[in-house]
């Protein structure tokens, strides 16, 4: 789902008292961001949608980007309970996406 700045509050930190929330900063531009979409989309299926996945493209959503410091993208960060605890940057291969992602499941 794409999100944008004024959903970011709701969509992310709000809803990550739930379940965890993964979100994907990128942009269209971005050849290995088009790479882990689908890599992402796979592995929230494969557990069983336990982490919401949401995607803010930066270039029309600058403030969330900024806000948490991307620099480098693809960059995804896993917020629980309102905070982020957890990120990474680059296009991994499904195996590290999912370790990352149970990581914040718990």
């Amino acid at each position: 789902m794409d999100i944008t700045d004024a959903e970011f509050e709701t969509k992310v930190i709000e809803a990550s008292k739930t379940k965890p929330v993964a979100v994907d900063f990128w942009a269209t531009w971005c050849g290995p961001c088009r790479a882990l979409a689908p890599v992402l989309d796979k592995v929230v299926k494969e557990l069983g949608n336990k982490i919401e996945l949401v995607k803010v493209n930066i270039d029309e959503n600058p403030e969330a980007a900024g806000r948490y410091m991307v620099r480098s993208i693809p960059a995804v960060k896993i917020f629980k309970d309102g905070n982020l605890v957890g990120e990474f940057i680059g296009a991994l291969p499904a195996g590290d996406v999912k370790k990352h992602f149970e990581e914040a499941i718990g």
